[in-house]
């Protein structure tokens, strides 16, 4: 398989995957199955992206912080739990070089979070 090259918000690449597997996401009670790079990603346990929330034709309402579905795509209410058979085994250095980057990345994203203000009702 060749590796998938990881890029910051800022297009800069700084690693690559090599692993990846297929899943179910259940994400607001809708089951999605796609296919999942596994990669350290810091903080976050799972970063939802663009390309997929469109090719699942789910749309964002960020003012009702809500998941619109088409009409098509119906709540799916089964219990699951999942369970890895392989967790990969991430050198120390390279865990501490994507946290500092992750961080780098989250200060950048806060200070620039400051420059306006949503208003309450």
């Amino acid at each position: 398989m060749k590796p998938i090259i990881i890029a910051g918000y800022d297009s800069v690449a700084n690693g690559e995957v090599d692993e990846y597997f297929q899943a179910d996401l259940v994400l607001d009670k809708h089951r999605l199955r796609s296919f999942f790079v596994l990669c350290n990603t810091g903080r976050h346990d799972l970063i939802v992206g663009c390309k997929f929330l469109e090719d699942a034709d789910v749309w964002v309402n960020c003012k009702r912080k809500q998941f619109i579905w088409p009409d098509k795509h119906l709540p799916d209410v089964k219990r699951d739990t999942l369970i890895l058979t392989h967790i990969p085994r991430i050198p120390e250095a390279l865990k501490e070089a994507h946290q500092a980057d992750a961080d780098r990345r989250d200060a950048q994203m806060a200070a620039e979070d400051k420059s306006f203000t949503i208003l309450k009702r």
